[in-house]
């Protein structure tokens, strides 16, 4: 919904909250999962969500000095992306698009290990979400319980 720089933060970089009398992160996953739920009805389901930015953070001060300095939007993209992925999941929100964002974990990790790009469909090997069981995990052979 909003970006704003945020005073309270310390050691992270960004945080996804909600309004005061919006929907939780754990009350949207509620909210996901009805089963009578119309799909057309998915932008009411989700919660208003704001990002606050630590403006000390070496990352966002690293990111604020790159658009400064007129940087390529296609090369802010991946890092911007994550960033807020990262911040859905440590605020408790699912993300979409997974196998998007497992795959930029991959490529950030093999970056940092000096290890060459992994094949294009490498990131297609994850399962889909809506293969997995009851308990959010595939069984032994991979397959969702019935």
């Amino acid at each position: 919904q909003k970006v704003v720089v945020s005073s309270r933060l310390s050691a992270s970089p960004c945080v996804l909250v909600t309004d005061e009398y919006g929907w939780s992160a754990n009350m949207e996953r509620i909210m996901r999962a009805q089963a009578l739920r119309d799909p057309s009805s998915a932008m009411f389901m989700s919660a208003r969500k704001t990002l606050e930015l630590n403006p000390s953070h070496p990352i966002i001060r690293q990111l604020a000095r790159r658009v400064e300095s007129g940087a390529d939007a296609a090369e802010l993209h991946e890092p911007l992306d994550t960033l807020y992925e990262t911040a859905l999941l440590g605020s408790g929100f699912s993300i979409e698009k997974i196998n998007d964002f497992t795959a930029r974990v991959y490529r950030l990790l093999g970056a940092s290990l000096g290890v060459e790009a992994a094949p294009a469909g490498l990131a297609r090997d994850v399962p889909p979400a809506d293969g997995l069981g009851a308990s959010g995990f595939p069984d032994e052979n991979g397959a969702a319980p019935l």
